[in-house]
C-alpha cells in the first residue's frame, strides 16, 4: 500500500513548522520502506492532510469518495491561533469551527502534544485523536565539533561567546519578548532567532520590538537544512574561481581600490572575501551594509545572484470602502500635486499594478476577483459623471488605456496581475500608480488600497453570481431562497463573522417554485405581468452587474427598482380587489428577494426569519442612494479644494464624516412573516439586513460588547485609537466632570453599563489621557465596563488596547475591569449595585428597549431625486403635552421610494380596513421598569449619570426625586443619538452653597435671609426650565461656570421662559454648550469661548402655522450674554460671536441648501424641536396640523425667522431697569441675498440693581436694594480656556491692576499649608483654596492672573504643593474628591518646625524619613509626642542600632510595609504582597494549591517577611505541616526565639470557650446573653459533627442551662452534666459524639492568658500545634479558639495595629454566614484581623456563599491545584470564559514553588490592580542574599 502525503498549500507553510512536518513525514516513511505517492493513484491507500486550506478539504472528501482512508494532521487549535498573528484574535472563533470541520474529515487525527490532544478532543471531534511528535532527525542533528565550529563561525560568534538559539514563529506565543528582554538583560551573549513568519501577519507590537532589538540580537529568518550547514569546499571553490575568472574578463587590477568608480574596497580581494563572508553567514550587518553599496550588476555577474534590493519608500495605503478609498486617492494626490506644481490636476489616469486576494487559494482566484469586479465594475466612469471642475475644464477620470480592469470581460488583460495570497485574515491589497496632470505638467503616484476580505462591498453580490452561474448557461435567479443554516447568520457579532459564513449558506433556491406560483394564483391579474417584468429586470441587472461591475449597472439597477415600486404600488392600491386566496398568497410578491428559513415558504406563505439581501431592490435603491450621496460629497469637496484652497485636514475630515453619514441603517422597514405577524430587523450588516421576531431565549437586556469593523493591516494599527462621534461623547462629559471636580482625576471611576462597541470607550479614555498628560496631570482612572450579555471577544480587546498603549512610564494609569452580568428582573442587580459603588460617571447606553411596531398617518415625505437621501435616520416622533413614558420613532425612511412603497403595500395587507393615508411605520420604544431601575441605581451611586440613546429626552428621567437633567440631541455618527447628563437633586445643596458664597462676593451687603432666598428661588424653582449640564457645570471651581448659571437664570426670566404661555406650541431654550457638534465647522465657534450662549425655539400658534397648506413659520433667536464691568469691548466682542452664529446657523438650516449635508442639518433642526413637549394635546386637531408640519421639515418644508439678542449684566451700573437698543448690523443684507430672514438684533444693558432683583423670588422684589461697590472686574461667561487679555476687561479706572506680589512661591506655602491638614480631617480643593486665599492675603486682582494655559497662577501654587506632599507620601486621597495626610503626614508635622531650622522642606522630609529608619521601635516618633530631632540625637541612635543584632532591629511604618511574594518567571520583576497599604481591601490572604506544591513552604517565606516587619500572628496547626522538624532550617536559623509553640495536647490552652463576648447593637456595646453564647459554642459542635437539629436544640438547651446554673465558671465539665440532665434521647446522642473531646479537658480555664501578649510582641510566630487529636477535636478547638480572638480583637484590636491568623487545610473549617471566618473575612480588617487561609481544594467541601467570601480576600496566590479543581481556579483567576479557558492548561503545568499571584501593588509609585502572574516563590535563600 501507497501513502500519499497531500502537499498542497506547500508553498504556503514550507516555512514553518508544518511545512517541515510535510518532510518529517515523508523521511519517516522513506526509512520504514513504505512506499509514498506524490500525486493520487489507485495503489495510495491512506492520504496525509496536514493543511486546513479549502484544497485540503477537497482532498480530504475526494479521498473519502474513493475509499481511501484520511489521516488528519492537527497542527492547529484555536488556543494556539488566538494572539498569534494579525487579526486572529478576531478570526479565533471561526477558526474553531473551521478545523473542527477540517479534522472532522479524517479517520484518524494526530497531533505533537497531549496538550493539543485534550484541546481538539474538547472540540467534539468523532474521530480519534492521538498525540504524536513531530519528531527530531537525530542524524542530521547530531553532535559534531567541526560543524559547530563552522556554524559558529558562519554566524560571527567569537571564540567563547555564548550563544542563545530560538527557532519559531516571530510571535508572542513563540516567546519572543521574553527572548528580546533576555538579550537586553545579558548584552554579553549572543542571541539568534531563526524562524520566518510573513511580516503581514505580525502584530504591530511584535514588529517594533523586534525593530528596537537590542544589537546582540539577529533575526536569521527561515533557514532551510542544507544551508545550515557551511558552504562545502568544493562550493567555496567554485565561487573563488568565478572571481578569478570576472577578475580576468575584466582585466581587473587585484590590488587596486575596487570598485574604481567608488572604491568602496581597499582591493579586489577584499571585496571577494566580504561576499563569500557574507554567503557564510559571518558578521551579516557589517558586510550586507558595504555590499548594498555596490552596484548589483558586479555581483550578479560574478556569482549569478542579485542581492537584496533596498527598500523602497511604502506607498500610502488607504483603506474603506470603493467610494471611501478613492475618493481619498483623489484627494491626495490633488493636495500633493497642488503643494509642488500649485496648481490642481485636470485628470487623473488610474494604473492597477497588482491585486492580492487573501483567503483564497490560486483555484478560488478568478471566483474571488469576480467578487471585487462585481462591486467596482464602472467606478471611474461614475466619478466621471460628478461633472467637477477645474478653472472652466471638467475633470476627468479614467483607467491606462481606457480598459476598465474591473469589468470582468475584461479580466484577460488583468488576471496576470492578480495573485492569491491564501492567508487567513490577511487583508486584500490593490496597488494603483496614478498619474495626475493637467495643460502644464503631470506626475505619477502610488497608493495601496487595503480592505478586510470580509468587507461588505466585496461580498454584497458574491451570493447572487454564485447563484446566478450554478447551472451554467441557464441563469438561475434568486427570487426566492430557502437558507437551511439561518441561524448560522441570526447571532453574528460582527461584519466579519457574518460575511465570512455568507459563503457557507446552505441553501435551495425556489425560483421556478416560485414562478410557478405566482402564475397559478395571480393568472391573469396585473400583478402576474409586473412580476414576470420584474424578473426579467432583475435577470438584466444581474447579468450586466457580474459581467460590467454594479457601477455600470446602475441604469439596469433603476429600472428594476421602478418595476419592484411599480409592484408594490399594485399591491397597494388594488388589495381590496384580490381574491381572498391571493389575499393568502400575497406574501410571494411581497417578500420577492428575499432569503428565509421556512422550507415550505411557498406553500404555507410563512416566512419564518429573514435575510434580507443586498440585491434586493430595496437594498438597491439605498446603495445606489449611497453611492451618488458619496460620490456628490466628493465633489462638493474637492470643488472647496479647488476654489477655496481649504486645508486638506479638514477636507479628508469632512470625508471621514460623509462615510459616517452614508451608513444603511436598515432594509425595508418590516417583513411580514404571516398575515398580520411581522418580523422587524435585528441587525444590519451594510448591505445585508437580519430579520426575526420576537426571541425569548435571550436575556432581557443585551450590549454588543464587540464589533469588528477594523481592517487588520500593518499601516492601520492603531485604528483602535480612532476617534468618533459616540467618543466624543465620553471625552466631552468625562473632562466636564473633571473640571467640575479636578480632586477627583486621581482615582477617577467610570462605569459602562451595556456598551455597544468597546472600540468608542478605548479611543475615548486614550483621548482623555492624552489631554490629562498634556497638562502634566497625573492620573488614575478605574473603567467599571458591564455587558449584559457576555460577549466573547471584550476582554481580549481591551487587553490588547491596554497592553498596547499603557505602561508604568505614563502619568495616568488605566485600570480596567469587565464584567458580564445577566438581569432578566430587579433581583439580579445586586451584582450591578456593587460594580457601579461610589463611581463618579456612568454611561448607561440603549435605555430605551423596543416594545413593538406601530402605524401612524403622518404627512409625506417628497424628496427630489437629485437630493442628497443621506444620512438614513430614525426620528423620533414628537412629544404632547401629556407624554408617557414610551417613544415612538419612525423607522420609515420615506427618501426612498421603494421602501416607501413597500411599507405601504405591508400596511394595507396586514391592516386592510385602516384610512386611507399614508403610514409610517413606528417602532414603540419604552422605558421598562428594569432599565429604570438601573438608572435609579445609577444614580444612587455615580455623582453624574449619562445615557445614551436615539430618543431618551428628559422627561423620561424625571421622576419623584426630580433629576437635574442636561440634554443634547442630533450626536452620534449620522446624527441618530440623544444624550441625557443627569445627576440627584441633592447636588443641588452645594450649588445653593456656592451660589450664596458667590452671590455674597458680588452683593457683600446682602443679609443671610435675603442669600437663602435668592439661592432658593434660583436653585429650587427656576432649576426646573433649565438645561442640567448648565446646572452641574456650575460646581466647577472656576468662576465663569457659575457667573453662566446666574446669566441662564436672568436670561430665563428676560425672555419670560418661566411662565406659561399659550401662543407658543413650542418654546426651547438651547444651551449651545451642548451642542458643539453644530459648530465643528467653523474654526473660531468650535471653541468653547467663541460661540453664542443660547438658541431660542419657537414654534407660535398663528393661523399661518394651523393652515395645513402652509409651510412650518419657525422662529429662532440666537443669544449672547455677558456678565461684567461695563466695557464697549465686550459689546463688540458679543456682536461678532452673535453675528458668526447666525451666520452658521442659518445657511446650516436654510431650506433651500443646497449641500450634501442638507438632509443632515434637516435632521438636527427636527430634532432641536421636536424633544421640547408640543404645548398641545395630542388628541387635540392643532396637534395632528403642527405635528404633520414638524415632520415636513424633512422634506424642506419649512421658513425660519432668524433674530439675535445680547444680553449685558453690568455690575458697575446702578440701572433699576433693563435697557435695550437696535444692533447696527449689515448682516440682514448679507442673508437676504441667500434668502434668509434675519429680523433685527438687540442688545439689552441690565444694571446691577435689575440683578439683584431678578435673583429673588417675585415677592421679594419689591424690597429695598442698594448699590454694591465692586471694586475688582468679573469675567465674562465664558470659560478662560484661552488667555484672557486683562486689559480688556477692566475699564473701571478704580481698578488696581494685578502684580501677583500677593501670590506666595510653593516654598512659603508648604509648612502653613501642613499645618493646616494636621488637624486630622479630610479637605477638599475647594476648601484649601479658601484657606490658602485667607492665610496668605491673596488679592482678588491676583487670583484672576492666569498662565498661557488657562490656569490661575495663586491655584497652581497650591495644586503644585498637594503633588508634591503626594509624591513625598505626605498626602493620600480620601473617597468623594478629598484629601488627608498620612500617618507619615502627621507625624512629620509634629516636629516639621524644628528640622527646618537650618535645611529647606525637602531636605527636612529626607533626614526624617533618615531618622525613621535608625531608631528603635521604643524610640520611634508616634503622633501623640514631639522629640526634639538634632544631629546628636540621630548619631546616638545610630550607634544603638549598629550593637542591635536581633533580626528586627526597627519597626518600619505599616503603611511601608510590603511582603515579597516571588518574581515574574519572564521578566524577573517582583512582586509583592502590599501588606499596610491602606488602599488594599483587607489584608487577608488566599492560599489554593495541591498538596506538596509549596504551599507551607510560601507561607513560611511570608511569615518571616512578617517578623521581619514586627507584625506577629497565630498558625494552626493540625496537619503537622508546622512542627520543627518540617519548618525550613533557614526559617528557624533567621527567626530563633522569635518562633514558639504550644502543644496543645501537653500543654493546654489558657482561655474560656464560654466567656462573654463583646458584641456590638445598635451602635452600642454590651456583653453577650447566655442565648447567643449557647447559639455560638452550639453552632461549632454541629459544623465540626454535623448534628442534626434535635440534637443540636439538646445541645444548646443544656449549655443555656449550664450558663444559668455556672455563670462565669462554666466550662466543659459542666456541659457534661448539664447533657445529662437533659430528658432527651438527643442529648445521649450528642454526649456519646462529643464524649472523647470532654474527656481531653483540652483548656486551662484558670490560668490567665491574653492574645495580647503574641499580638504586641514585635514579631512572633505562635505555632498553635493540634497534632495528636483526631480530626474532629482538632477542628473544634480551631473554630473555638477562632471565636476568642475573634473576641479580644473587638475589644482591643484596630486596622493599625495587625494580628496575623494563619489557617492551613482551611477547607476543612466552616466559613458560613455565622462563623469566626466569616467575621475575620467581612469584618476583621477594621479590628487589626489579617487571616491567612491555605486549601487544597474548595469544591465540594465548601459552598458557594463561602467560596465567594473567601474569593474576597485582599491577595490571592493559587498553586497548582487537583485535576478536577483546575477550572473552579481558572475562573477565579479570570471571570470570562475565555480567559478561564486560557489560563486553564497554565495552571496544569505549574511546577512547584509556583503560583499565579492577584493581587494589587504600588509600582512606581502608583497604586494599581495588575493583571494575575505567574511568579516562581522567592526563596529563604535568595531573600537573606539580598537582604
Amino acid at each position: 500500500m501507497r501513502v500519499f502525503i497531500y502537499n498542497g498549500g506547500l508553498r504556503l507553510v514550507g516555512k514553518s513548522g508544518v511545512g517541515q512536518a510535510i518532510l518529517h513525514q515523508r523521511e519517516m516513511l522513506r526509512r520504514a520502506r513504505i512506499d509514498t505517492a506524490d500525486h493520487w493513484c489507485q495503489r495510495a491507500g491512506a492520504v496525509h492532510i496536514n493543511t486546513v486550506l479549502p484544497d485540503s478539504v477537497l482532498a480530504a472528501l475526494a479521498a473519502k469518495l474513493m475509499g481511501r482512508k484520511v489521516i488528519y494532521y492537527g497542527h492547529s487549535t484555536m488556543e494556539d491561533f488566538r494572539r498569534s498573528f494579525r487579526g486572529s484574535d478576531r478570526l479565533a472563533p471561526l477558526f474553531r469551527k473551521w478545523i473542527t470541520f477540517c479534522y472532522s474529515l479524517g479517520d484518524v487525527v494526530l497531533t505533537p502534544t497531549e496538550y493539543s490532544r485534550r484541546l481538539l478532543e474538547s472540540y467534539g471531534l468523532k474521530p480519534p485523536v492521538y498525540s504524536i511528535s513531530n519528531g527530531v532527525d537525530t542524524e542530521f542533528f547530531a553532535p559534531d565539533p567541526t560543524r559547530r565550529a563552522s556554524f559558529r563561525r558562519r554566524w560571527g560568534l567569537r571564540e567563547g561567546e555564548r550563544a542563545v538559539i530560538s527557532v519559531g514563529h516571530t510571535i508572542a506565543r513563540k516567546g519572543l519578548p521574553e527572548f528580546l528582554e533576555l538579550a537586553r538583560r545579558m548584552p554579553e551573549a549572543r542571541f539568534l532567532w531563526f524562524g520566518w513568519t510573513d511580516p503581514h501577519l505580525i502584530p504591530q507590537e511584535i514588529r517594533q520590538a523586534m525593530e528596537q532589538a537590542p544589537e546582540n540580537v539577529t533575526f536569521a529568518g527561515f533557514v532551510d537544512r542544507e544551508t545550515l550547514r557551511e558552504p562545502s569546499a568544493s562550493a567555496l571553490k567554485k565561487i573563488k574561481e568565478k572571481f578569478g575568472k570576472y577578475a580576468l574578463d575584466k582585466d581587473i587590477d587585484c590590488t587596486a581600490p575596487f570598485p574604481t568608480n567608488t572604491a568602496l574596497f581597499p582591493d579586489y580581494n577584499n571585496f571577494e572575501d566580504c561576499v563569500i563572508n557574507f554567503m557564510c553567514g559571518m558578521d551579516l550587518k557589517t558586510n550586507r551594509t558595504k555590499l548594498l553599496a555596490v552596484d548589483y550588476a558586479i555581483i550578479e555577474q560574478i556569482i549569478g545572484t542579485k542581492l537584496p534590493a533596498k527598500t523602497s519608500e511604502k506607498a500610502p495605503v488607504v483603506t474603506g470602502a470603493p467610494m471611501d478609498a478613492y475618493s481619498r486617492i483623489f484627494l491626495d494626490i490633488a493636495n500633493l500635486f497642488h503643494n509642488t506644481y500649485s496648481s490642481y490636476p485636470t485628470h487623473f489616469c488610474v494604473r492597477v499594478d497588482r491585486i492580492s486576494l487573501s483567503d483564497c487559494i490560486d483555484e478560488q482566484k478568478e471566483e474571488t476577483f469576480r467578487n471585487v469586479c462585481n462591486f467596482l465594475g464602472g467606478i471611474l466612469a461614475f466619478f466621471d459623471s460628478c461633472n467637477l471642475v477645474n478653472e472652466g475644464s471638467q475633470v476627468t477620470f479614467s483607467y491606462e488605456n481606457e480598459i476598465d480592469p474591473f469589468d470582468f470581460t475584461n479580466h484577460k488583460y488583468v488576471i496576470d496581475r492578480v495573485r492569491s495570497t491564501g492567508k487567513w485574515g490577511d487583508p486584500c491589497k490593490i496597488h494603483f500608480t496614478v498619474k495626475a496632470s493637467n495643460e502644464d505638467t503631470a506626475h505619477s503616484y502610488e497608493f495601496k488600497w487595503a480592505f478586510s476580505p470580509y468587507a461588505p462591498w466585496l461580498n454584497a453580490f458574491s451570493y447572487l453570481g454564485d447563484v446566478l452561474f450554478r447551472q451554467g448557461d441557464i441563469y438561475t435567479l434568486p427570487t426566492l431562497v430557502h437558507c437551511k443554516n439561518i441561524q448560522d447568520y441570526l447571532r453574528c457579532e460582527s461584519e466579519d463573522e457574518f460575511y465570512a459564513q455568507l459563503n457557507q449558506m446552505d441553501d435551495e433556491v425556489l425560483q421556478q417554485e416560485h414562478v410557478r406560483a405566482v402564475h397559478k394564483y395571480f393568472s391573469g391579474d396585473k400583478a402576474e405581468a409586473i412580476f414576470d417584468k420584474l424578473c426579467s429586470d432583475f435577470k438584466n441587472f444581474a447579468i450586466t452587474l457580474t459581467d460590467h461591475g454594479m457601477y455600470s449597472a446602475l441604469d439596469a439597477l433603476r429600472i428594476l427598482v421602478k418595476t419592484y415600486t411599480d409592484l408594490m404600488q399594485y399591491i397597494h392600491s388594488n388589495y381590496s380587489n384580490f381574491t381572498d386566496v391571493q389575499k393568502e398568497k400575497i406574501i410571494l410578491l411581497l417578500n420577492s428577494f428575499t432569503i428565509t428559513s421556512n422550507e415550505d415558504v411557498i406553500v404555507k406563505c410563512d416566512m419564518g426569519e429573514v435575510l434580507f439581501p443586498a440585491y434586493h431592490p430595496i437594498m438597491l435603491e439605498k446603495i445606489d442612494a449611497q453611492q451618488l450621496f458619496l460620490r456628490d460629497g466628493f465633489a462638493e469637496l474637492a470643488t472647496s479644494k479647488i476654489e477655496s484652497n481649504t486645508r486638506h485636514e479638514k477636507v479628508i475630515g469632512k470625508l471621514a464624516n460623509l462615510v459616517q453619514l452614508s451608513s444603511i441603517t436598515q432594509g425595508a422597514d418590516f417583513v411580514i412573516k404571516r398575515s398580520s405577524k411581522n418580523l422587524t430587523c435585528k441587525s444590519m450588516w451594510e448591505y445585508f439586513g437580519v430579520y426575526f421576531g420576537s426571541d425569548t431565549s435571550s436575556d432581557l437586556i443585551s450590549g454588543n460588547a464587540f464589533s469588528s469593523n477594523i481592517v487588520t493591516d500593518d499601516e492601520d494599527a492603531s485604528a483602535m485609537l480612532h476617534a468618533t462621534p459616540i467618543s466624543g461623547i465620553v471625552v466631552r462629559n468625562v473632562m466636564d466632570y473633571i473640571r467640575t471636580f479636578p480632586a477627583r482625576v486621581d482615582g477617577l471611576n467610570v462605569a459602562f453599563i451595556a456598551p455597544s462597541n468597546m472600540q468608542h470607550i478605548v479611543a475615548a479614555i486614550h483621548s482623555i489621557a492624552k489631554q490629562l498628560e498634556s497638562n502634566d496631570t497625573s492620573a488614575t482612572i478605574n473603567l467599571r465596563i458591564v455587558c449584559l450579555n457576555s460577549k466573547k471577544n471584550s476582554a481580549t480587546y481591551l487587553k490588547k488596547w491596554l497592553d498596547s498603549y499603557f505602561d508604568d512610564e505614563r502619568n495616568v494609569t488605566v485600570n480596567t475591569f469587565l464584567r458580564n452580568i445577566t438581569i432578566t428582573d430587579k433581583s439580579d442587580t445586586e451584582a450591578l449595585e456593587k460594580v457601579l459603588q461610589d463611581c463618579d460617571l456612568c454611561f448607561n447606553y440603549d435605555i430605551l428597549k423596543a416594545a413593538e411596531i406601530r402605524f401612524d398617518r403622518t404627512g409625506d415625505e417628497i424628496i427630489d431625486k437629485e437630493q442628497a437621501k443621506f444620512p438614513m435616520t430614525f426620528t423620533p416622533d414628537t412629544i404632547s403635552a401629556t407624554h408617557g413614558m414610551s417613544r415612538k420613532v419612525s423607522i420609515s425612511q420615506f427618501q426612498f421610494l421603494a421602501a416607501k412603497e413597500q411599507t405601504q403595500a405591508n400596511f394595507i395587507v396586514t391592516n386592510p380596513y385602516s384610512q386611507e393615508g399614508i403610514y409610517r411605520t413606528f417602532r414603540t420604544l419604552e422605558l421598562t421598569d428594569i432599565q429604570n431601575h438601573i438608572i435609579e441605581l445609577s444614580h444612587n451611586a455615580c455623582k453624574w449619570v449619562v445615557c445614551v440613546d436615539p430618543a431618551i429626552d428628559r422627561k423620561m428621567l424625571e421622576n419623584s426625586k426630580s433629576r437635574i437633567i442636561g440634554f443634547t440631541t442630533g450626536e452620534g455618527n449620522y446624527g441618530e443619538l440623544n444624550v441625557t447628563v443627569s445627576a440627584r437633586k441633592d447636588i443641588l445643596v452645594d450649588i445653593k452653597h456656592m451660589l450664596q458664597k458667590r452671590i455674597k462676593e458680588k452683593f457683600s451687603n446682602w443679609d443671610e435671609d435675603r442669600l437663602e432666598k435668592a439661592a432658593e428661588y434660583c436653585v429650587e424653582e427656576l432649576s426646573k426650565y433649565m438645561d442640567g449640564s448648565r446646572i452641574l457645570k456650575a460646581l466647577n471651581p472656576y468662576d465663569y461656570e457659575i457667573h453662566s448659571f446666574l446669566a441662564y437664570i436672568l436670561t430665563m426670566q428676560m425672555l419670560g421662559l418661566t411662565e406659561a404661555n399659550d401662543n407658543y406650541a413650542v418654546r426651547a431654550l438651547i444651551s449651545l454648550d451642548s451642542y458643539k457638534h453644530w459648530f465643528t465647522e467653523d474654526d473660531e465657534l468650535s471653541k468653547d469661548n467663541k460661540r453664542p450662549d443660547f438658541m431660542l425655539i419657537e414654534i407660535p400658534k398663528t393661523t399661518h402655522n394651523l393652515d395645513p397648506a402652509q409651510n412650518l413659520n419657525i422662529q429662532i433667536k440666537i443669544i449672547e450674554c455677558k456678565m461684567g464691568f461695563q466695557n464697549d469691548n465686550h459689546i463688540a466682542k458679543a456682536q461678532t460671536q452673535l453675528e458668526k452664529g447666525l451666520r452658521t446657523m442659518s445657511a446650516n438650516w436654510n431650506p433651500n441648501n443646497q449641500s450634501i449635508m442638507h438632509r443632515y442639518w434637516l435632521n438636527q433642526l427636527y430634532r432641536a424641536i421636536i424633544f421640547s413637549p408640543l404645548n398641545l394635546d395630542n388628541t387635540s386637531d392643532q396637534y395632528e396640523i403642527i405635528r404633520n408640519k414638524i415632520y415636513g421639515i424633512l422634506s424642506g418644508k419649512y421658513q425660519i425667522e432668524w433674530s439675535g439678542d445680547i444680553f449685558a449684566f453690568w455690575l458697575d451700573s446702578n440701572s433699576e431697569t433693563p435697557e435695550e437698543w437696535e444692533i447696527e448690523s449689515s448682516l440682514s443684507d448679507e442673508l437676504s441675498m441667500a434668502g434668509i430672514t434675519l429680523d433685527e438684533m438687540f442688545c439689552h444693558n441690565c444694571g446691577q440693581m435689575y440683578i439683584q432683583k431678578m435673583l429673588l423670588p417675585p415677592e421679594e422684589r419689591t424690597s429695598i436694594f442698594t448699590h454694591n461697590e465692586i471694586i475688582y472686574p468679573e469675567t465674562d461667561m465664558e470659560s478662560d480656556d484661552e488667555e484672557v487679555d486683562i486689559n480688556d476687561e477692566i475699564t473701571s479706572p478704580t481698578v488696581i491692576v494685578a502684580t501677583g506680589e500677593t501670590i506666595p512661591g510653593t516654598a512659603e506655602v508648604y509648612l502653613p499649608f501642613l499645618n493646616y491638614l494636621s488637624d486630622r480631617k479630610d479637605h477638599t480643593r475647594q476648601e484649601s483654596l479658601q484657606w490658602f486665599s485667607s492665610a496668605f492675603g491673596i488679592s482678588l486682582d491676583d487670583q484672576r492672573l492666569t498662565y498661557d494655559n488657562g490656569h490661575r497662577k495663586w491655584e497652581t501654587v497650591l495644586d503644585t504643593t498637594i503633588t508634591f506632599f503626594r509624591k513625598q507620601g505626605l498626602l493620600a486621597n480620601s473617597e468623594k474628591g478629598s484629601f488627608h495626610l498620612t500617618e507619615v503626614g502627621y507625624n512629620f508635622s509634629e516636629v516639621a518646625e524644628s528640622l527646618l531650622n537650618h535645611q529647606s522642606f525637602e531636605a527636612a522630609i529626607v533626614a526624617y524619613r533618615e531618622n525613621l529608619k535608625s531608631t528603635e521601635s521604643d524610640n520611634r516618633i508616634d503622633g501623640n509626642a514631639a522629640c526634639d530631632f538634632n544631629e546628636n540625637t540621630i548619631t546616638e541612635e545610630k550607634t544603638i542600632i549598629a550593637e542591635d543584632t536581633s533580626v528586627q532591629s526597627s519597626k518600619p511604618l505599616l503603611s511601608d510595609v510590603r511582603f515579597l511574594i516571588g518574581e515574574d518567571l519572564r521578566t524577573k520583576e517582583k512582586y509583592y504582597w502590599e501588606f499596610g497599604n491602606k488602599s488594599l481591601n483587607n489584608r487577608h490572604l488566599l492560599i489554593n494549591g495541591n498538596s506538596g506544591c509549596g504551599k507551607t513552604y510560601c507561607i513560611q517565606t511570608l511569615l518571616m517577611e512578617m517578623v521581619r516587619a514586627g507584625v506577629s500572628g497565630v498558625v494552626f496547626d493540625y496537619t503537622s505541616g508546622f512542627t520543627p522538624d518540617k519548618l525550613d532550617p533557614l526559617f528557624i536559623q533567621e527567626l530563633g526565639e522569635k518562633v514558639q509553640q504550644r502543644v496543645v495536647y501537653l500543654d493546654k490552652i489558657p482561655v474560656n470557650p464560654f466567656a462573654r463576648q463583646i458584641v456590638k447593637v445598635g451602635g452600642s456595646e454590651g456583653l453577650e446573653k447566655d442565648v447567643s453564647i449557647a447559639t455560638r459554642i452550639a453552632n461549632v459542635f454541629t459544623t465540626v459533627y454535623g448534628f442534626g437539629g434535635q440534637q443540636k436544640s439538646a445541645l444548646y438547651k443544656a449549655i443555656k442551662n449550664g450558663l444559668q446554673h455556672h455563670g462565669e465558671a462554666m466550662s466543659f465539665s459542666y456541659l457534661e452534666d448539664e447533657l445529662n440532665d437533659v430528658s432527651a434521647k438527643q442529648a445521649e446522642t450528642v454526649l456519646s459524639k462529643i464524649q472523647p473531646f470532654l474527656d481531653l479537658e483540652p483548656f486551662a480555664e484558670d490560668e490567665t492568658f491574653t492574645w495580647g501578649s503574641i499580638r504586641d510582641s514585635n514579631g512572633m510566630v505562635y505555632i498553635m500545634q493540634l497534632d495528636g487529636f483526631d480530626r474532629p477535636t482538632q477542628l473544634l478547638l480551631t473554630e473555638l479558639l477562632l471565636w476568642d480572638i475573634w473576641n479580644y480583637c473587638v475589644q482591643n484590636g484596630n486596622e493599625e495595629h495587625p494580628f496575623v491568623i494563619v489557617l492551613d487545610e482551611a477547607q476543612n473549617l466552616s466559613h458560613d454566614a455565622e462563623s469566626p471566618s466569616a467575621k475575620f473575612l467581612t469584618e476583621g480588617r477594621k479590628f487589626g484581623i489579617s487571616a491567612w487561609y491555605a486549601t487544597q481544594f474548595m469544591k465540594p467541601q465548601l459552598s458557594d456563599d463561602e467560596i465567594q467570601r473567601l474569593q474576597q480576600a485582599g491577595q490571592k496566590l493559587y498553586f497548582c491545584p487537583p485535576d478536577d479543581g483546575v477550572m473552579t481556579v481558572a475562573k477565579n483567576i479570570d471571570i470570562d470564559a475565555q480567559g478561564a479557558k486560557e489560563w486553564a492548561p497554565k495552571l496544569k503545568t505549574l511546577k512547584k514553588g509556583e503560583c499565579v499571584t492577584c493581587g494589587n501593588m504600588v509600582r512606581n509609585g502608583k497604586w494599581a490592580k495588575y493583571e494575575p502572574k505567574i511568579v516562581k516563590v522567592t526563596s529563604f535563600q535568595e531573600r537573606l542574599n539580598h537582604d
